[in-house]
């Protein structure tokens, strides 16, 4: 027996547009692209004690080859800037990525609030197209840039398709560049981002050899444990993209891969590219920001036009389950600053169905909702085996979101939308396994007008799915099928809108 908390956060877009810019609550004010063809990914996140600066590149508008780079400043990760373009040095070259940094040898400045050089590590590629390493530094907090002409020196030629990872390895004194190369991901190390040396690999497993690694991301979570982030495309194209995680050591040389399983940053088909900031204080959590898309939707079906959107911002722990190592995340504190009072209703019987805007006048503004379960009869014969709730709107469109008791997994199911019957990629039902170390199960949603993040074991396992209903989903319901389940507690928080900066 257990007890299941359906932990809710509501966030509703309530422009009524058909997209997935999250603009009831603005996070963040960035339009990454006008449609899933463009081309957009962040490439860094940067904390600084005054705020946070999120980098990401776009398609060049102006019907070049190459990207931009824009910048957005945020002070707590949910009111963020327009953003802005940044005008990097690249002479007559064309960029394909960049990734930011801060300057690492400004930490011999007594005053960190001083600190405001940084780094644009870039890959260009010249008229023969051939592509290499610059560096471009900036003086003044990234205002403007200046191109160090200095040569960099790497140890095997640069492939245009190179997305490298970097991280400062404070243990070590040393920056460390990860890059996805065919079939493992090389570490390399530098004092100063210009002379670099190879250190080791991680090849891939039997499993993976027929995945593609695109790109990764390297950070320590804490002192001991280092965290290797994948993203890749999957053996077949049509299941598109996903982020696989491993946890383990590193001794500034080589990472010590502590995972026995696969492990996936989101089990969901909508989240990619995620980007982490770790110039933090000791006791503080890393963030994580990803972006709401997937590979595959440009390959298949007519698409709808959107403007695509970032996941809520979260914080990064370990927690060991099984004597396994794995990422936990939680959203960032900062949400919480939106709430307002809370409605509740307690003690339901729920056989069926039970219509929660009809008992507390639900009317699609932003909440926040926690929804617990009892399940303590879980063996018990009328013991409901699926339940969980759903929303609907007056065009027969639902999005459910359930748990099976038999099977043990969460699911969301979004195949009733009219783009999911055009377009079978961008619909369909997305599973995710469920375990159990304690007595309750937790489940946290964050869903708005067009995407819907799941959290459940306390983060350790999420899910991210994107959906483009004819109309607002307006309709918000609990159901449980061929059985009857408790439900204790049902707590509804209105969650005030922000204004673009």
């Amino acid at each position: 027996s257990c007890l299941i908390v359906f932990s809710i956060l509501i966030i509703y877009n309530c422009s009524g547009e058909n997209s997935l810019h999250n603009k009831s609550l603005n996070f963040p004010q960035i339009h990454f692209s006008t449609n899933a063809t463009d081309g957009f990914f962040l490439v860094a996140l940067i904390h600084k004690p005054n705020g946070y600066t999120l980098y990401y590149q776009t398609d060049s508008q102006s019907g070049k080859k190459g990207r931009n780079v824009l910048c957005s400043f945020s002070k707590d990760l949910i009111h963020w800037n327009l953003p802005i373009e940044m005008k990097l040095d690249i002479g007559n070259a064309t960029l394909l990525y960049a990734n930011i940094v801060i300057d690492q040898s400004e930490k011999s400045i007594p005053n960190i609030a001083k600190q405001t050089n940084l780094i644009a590590f870039l890959v260009v590629q010249n008229k023969k197209e051939q592509s290499k390493f610059i560096v471009n530094r900036s003086y003044d907090n990234g205002k403007t840039w200046q191109l160090d002409t200095t040569n960099i020196s790497f140890p095997i030629a640069i492939m245009n398709n190179y997305q490298p990872g970097l991280a400062w390895d404070k243990f070590h004194s040393k920056w460390i560049m990860t890059l996805a190369n065919n079939d493992a991901v090389e570490f390399y190390s530098s004092p100063n981002l210009i002379n670099w040396q190879k250190e080791s690999i991680l090849a891939k497993s039997a499993k993976q050899e027929l995945d593609t690694w695109t790109r990764t991301t390297f950070f320590p979570i804490n002192a001991q444990d280092w965290v290797l982030l994948i993203d890749q495309q999957l053996e077949n194209n049509t299941d598109g993209s996903v982020i696989q995680y491993f946890t383990g050591t590193f001794d500034g040389h080589e990472f010590k891969n502590q995972s026995t399983k696969q492990h996936w940053l989101d089990y969901g088909k909508d989240n990619m590219c995620s980007v982490v900031s770790c110039e933090l204080q000791a006791k503080d959590r890393p963030v994580i920001i990803g972006v709401k898309s997937n590979s595959c939707y440009v390959n298949t079906g007519n698409l709808q036009v959107w403007k695509e959107s970032a996941t809520l911002p979260y914080s990064i722990a370990l927690e060991t389950v099984y004597n396994e190592k794995m990422i936990s995340i939680q959203p960032i504190e900062s949400i919480n600053s939106l709430t307002d009072k809370a409605i509740e209703i307690n003690n339901i019987k729920l056989d069926g169905i039970f219509n929660i805007d009809q008992k507390l006048k639900f009317d699609g503004t932003p909440i926040k909702m926690t929804i617990q379960f009892e399940t303590t009869e879980m063996t018990r014969l009328n013991f409901p085996p699926t339940f969980g709730f759903y929303l609907t709107n007056d065009k027969n469109e639902k999005l459910i979101i359930g748990y099976n008791t038999f099977k043990r997994w969460y699911y969301i199911d979004r195949s009733s939308f009219a783009l999911a019957k055009e377009n079978p990629q961008f619909g369909g039902i997305q599973y995710m396994p469920c375990y159990h170390t304690e007595s309750k199960m937790k489940m946290t949603v964050i869903l708005d007008n067009n995407s819907v993040e799941l959290l459940t074991e306390n983060g350790k396992l999420f899910m991210t799915e994107n959906f483009l209903p004819k109309q607002k989903l307006k309709h918000l319901s609990l159901f449980a099928e061929n059985g009857y389940i408790h439900v204790q507690k049902i707590c509804i928080q209105h969650l005030k809108s922000i204004t673009a900066k």
